[in-house]
C-alpha cells in the first residue's frame, strides 16, 4: 500500500485552469504544465513562474527537448 508523501510545493497557473499534463524538464530543473488555453514553466526549486503562452485551445501534451533548447506543446486548436 503505498504511503502518503508531504506536499513540498503547489503550482498554479495564473489564472487557474485546469491541467491536461504535467512534464518534467531533463535536468530536473523545471516543469512544464499543459492545460486549457496556455502552456506554463516553473522553475521547480523555488516555484517561480518562467513562463507561460496563451493558446488558443486545449494543450494534451508538453515534451522538453533533451537539449532543453525548446518545449513542444500539442492539443487541439480552434
Amino acid at each position: 500500500r503505498p504511503t502518503a508523501c508531504p506536499l513540498v510545493r503547489e503550482l498554479q497557473p495564473d489564472p487557474p485552469f485546469p491541467l491536461h499534463c504535467v512534464r518534467f524538464s531533463p535536468d530536473g530543473e523545471h516543469i512544464a504544465a499543459g492545460g486549457q488555453f496556455a502552456v506554463t514553466v516553473w522553475e521547480v526549486k523555488t516555484g517561480r513562474l518562467v513562463r507561460q503562452v496563451r493558446c488558443n485551445g486545449e494543450v494534451d501534451a508538453v515534451e522538453f527537448a533533451p537539449s532543453e533548447s525548446a518545449l513542444w506543446a500539442a492539443g487541439v486548436w480552434s
